[in-house]
């Protein structure tokens, strides 16, 4: 079966920068070759060596946060919130349902650092309590789904720098796999003293404004910023009328599995990519006239680009203008992608192209088609906008100009199927049916299986994982594990992994060194590991991964999104497999978060922890390779709101199918919904058990429960339902040989 790759349209932008409060003003300045560095202010910078940056000055969170609600919104809530306003309102959505993706790598870090850093166990004061709350990563995306009403499904990724494009990958393939009709994608980062002080405890940053492809450059600067593009299938923008700005007509996502910082010098998994990107979009690469490059200033990773690029274009790379905005506006680390795809857009828009400031005489091992000392005219009808960040995590986006005709080939719509799986917790729960039966007898076990021991890290290698963090040993161990039993080749697999919060008792040892004993205090190669991706980057380097990577935050639903994530990676033939999961560690971190206030019961660390771990393939996949199949994945549904109206929409199974309803935070009155004959009412339905605690992790214990009672043939098909604060998560898996 086919599906038609209708064109992504771009019909928004919006950015805020250190060089202007929206994109017209940034993009303008960028073309002077203004540059936005200036001594920070917003927060004590005394303690670090570097104390500018490309910060964004007058902005205030109460002027940006709806009445009342200043305390919880942060500085990153606030960027997006102009950033997202600004691109919305050029696009004239007006009531249209959206979709919603985004990346970062700190959230509201800056507002929780004082929190941390007090090291208490429970909060002095209801202040450090909203310090606390502004911390997760999916934060931001819950205050743009509070003020912009229609989003009906949010996901949030971090791939470290290139989160932001990591959100319009996802954003493309909801749109071309038929999902929604619109989207708002992007990302946002503020400023903090974790970026700051980790990124100089690495030795990465420059005392003075970056120098990107120079010889003489010593390092990077940061910035911070947020940017969102509104995305439209093409046939939903030319109905409404929309302006078209610009095509998103190809992408690609990898990962170097190398190393956690240092990239590898060769470039040859960025120039898969590169090379990737151009050719999903139909083009050759002697068509592309310009490239927004990565280019942080720093000597490894601008050789790396400089040799991925030769590399990628061989003999035509004397034809393509290359150029980099972080001379100007500084890294602003996940929000990057975005504010550079933004760019790149109107690059080609106004046949303008920005140049790369602070660059003069270009390295020998960087030398390419430079754009020096200020802009240039040029008209161009292609250009591709790198992206790539620690562990090696790499996305390309290849935009088009408006003018361009499409050259989308149709794509071939997959069936799936979990081909292998390991976890470290099942679900202890009774089985009901709808109709109010209670008496069946359980027949889940409490713990199918457990960890081979009670510290995954004797299960790894020590020279390989001695940085380890539990929460890092737990995913790779659960991984491993379930790669080893699809019997695959590491090569072009990916990885989502589905985790609330990271290691947040990690995090706040850190900030408590640096409070106590400042830049000192802190082990230089401490920070890669409190990023939130580094849970998906560690694993995929010790693995030996290479498709794409990203981890995935959400309040409850993570493993559902991270989920989402693996199966559109698979459709558009981005992986020939992925690894997905969720994963929870025991953290006294997260328990002040969780719950700031010491409230909840006590439970034990085994009771906090979970990790589930699948591996998800193309069904013709597997049987080429004479590998037996755990379950077929019918259909996957994510949203806001009615997933009971989602299944009375789709044809029931058949009468006589042994289906079950495996249910979380699940009303019974919703069940209600579901017709009053026929098989949703002779379907067993369990309610599976969460604490606050482990609510993030309840999808991965859902899901292996699920295929665990078709292996073991106790059910033909198994319907997961997830629910959390208006989100709903529908998971249809059905035995490998009955018919769909």
């Amino acid at each position: 079966m086919t599906f038609r790759r209708s064109r992504v349209a771009v019909t928004g932008l919006g950015a805020i920068t250190a060089l202007g409060n929206d994109l017209t003003q940034t993009f303008s300045r960028l073309i002077a070759g203004d540059c936005g560095f200036s001594d920070i202010t917003e927060f004590d910078a005394s303690c670090a060596k570097i104390r500018s940056a490309a910060e964004i000055k007058g902005l205030r969170v109460s002027d940006v946060a709806p009445n009342g609600r200043a305390a919880l919104w942060s500085r990153a809530d606030s960027l997006a919130s102009v950033a997202a306003t600004e691109a919305l309102n050029q696009a004239r959505v007006g009531g249209r349902d959206l979709y919603l993706a985004m990346g970062g790598t700190s959230g509201g870090m800056r507002e929780a650092e004082p929190a941390f850093m007090a090291d208490a166990a429970i909060p002095s004061s209801a202040r450090q309590a909203q310090q606390l709350l502004a911390y997760p990563l999916y934060s931001s995306a819950q205050r743009l789904s509070d003020i912009f009403p229609t989003v009906r499904h949010s996901a949030t990724f971090c791939s470290a720098c290139s989160s932001s494009a990591t959100a319009i990958i996802q954003a493309a393939q909801w749109l071309t796999t038929g999902r929604c009709e619109c989207v708002l994608a992007g990302g946002t980062d503020a400023l903090s003293l974790l970026t700051l002080t980790g990124f100089t405890a690495l030795g990465a940053m420059s005392d003075k404004p970056c120098r990107p492809f120079d010889a003489a450059r010593s390092g990077m600067s940061l910035g911070e910023g947020a940017a969102f593009l509104v995305m439209e299938r093409e046939d939903s923008a030319r109905q409404r009328g929309a302006d078209i700005l610009a095509w998103i007509d190809g992408w690609s996502l990898g990962a170097e599995a190398h190393h956690i910082t240092h990239p590898e010098p060769g470039g040859a998994i960025a120039a898969q990519l590169i090379e990737s990107a151009a050719s999903y979009a139909g083009l050759k690469l002697s068509d592309i006239g310009y490239f927004n490059a990565h280019g942080t200033g720093t000597i490894p990773n601008d050789s790396m680009e400089a040799n991925a690029l030769r590399s990628a274009f061989g003999s035509q790379v004397g034809n393509v203008w290359v150029s980099t905005v972080k001379g100007q506006l500084g890294h602003t680390l996940g929000a990057a992608g975005a504010i550079e795809a933004a760019i790149t857009i109107l690059a080609l828009r106004e046949e303008r192209l920005p140049p790369t400031i602070g660059l003069t005489t270009p390295a020998p091992d960087t030398r390419l088609r430079h754009i020096i000392g200020k802009s240039i005219r040029a008209k161009c009808q292609h250009a591709l906008s790198s992206s790539f960040g620690f562990g090696g995590l790499g996305a390309v986006l290849a935009i088009s100009h408006l003018d361009t005709p499409g050259t989308i080939a149709p794509g071939r719509q997959k069936t799936l199927v979990i081909s292998a799986m390991s976890g470290a917790k099942y679900a202890n729960v009774e089985q009901q049916s709808i109709a109010g039966d209670s008496d069946v007898t359980n027949p889940l076990d409490a713990s199918r299986e457990r960890l081979e021991s009670a510290n995954p890290l004797t299960e790894l290698e020590p020279d390989r994982s001695r940085r380890f963090d539990r929460l890092t040993a737990l995913s790779c161990t659960g991984a491993k594990r379930a790669l080893s039993r699809a019997g695959l080749n590491p090569a072009r697999v990916g990885l989502a992994v589905g985790n609330a919060l990271g290691n947040v008792e990690r995090l706040a040892g850190y900030l408590g060194r640096l409070s106590a004993k400042g830049l000192r205090g802190i082990p230089p190669a401490e920070f890669p590991h409190l990023v939130p991706s580094s849970v998906a980057g560690n694993a995929s380097i010790y693995l030996g991964l290479t498709g794409p990577v990203a981890t995935v935050s959400d309040e409850g639903l993570c493993g559902d999104v991270a989920f989402d994530l693996a199966c559109g990676c698979l459709q558009q033939g981005l992986a020939k497999a992925m690894l997905t999961g969720v994963v929870e560690a025991h953290d006294t971190g997260i328990e002040r978060i969780s719950d700031p206030f010491g409230c909840l019961p006590t439970l034990c660390p085994a009771e906090r922890e979970v990790s589930n771990w699948f591996v998800i393939e193309p069904e013709e996949q597997v049987g080429a390779r004479d590998h037996r199949a755990l379950a077929t994945v019918l259909d996957f549904w994510i949203g806001q709101g009615l997933w009971y109206q989602y299944l009375t929409e789709h044809e029931a199974p058949p009468l006589g199918t042994r289906l079950w309803l495996l249910c979380s935070d699940v009303q019974s009155a919703a069940l209600d919904c579901l017709p009053g004959i026929g098989i949703w009412r002779e379907a067993h339905r369990v309610d599976l058990p969460t604490t606050p605690r482990t609510a993030s992790g309840k999808s991965g214990i859902a899901t292996a429960t699920a295929v665990d009672l078709i292996q073991r043939d106790i059910a033909d098909q198994v319907v997961l339902i997830s629910s959390v604060r208006g989100k709903s998560a529908v998971l249809w898996l059905t035995r490998p040989e009955w018919p769909a």
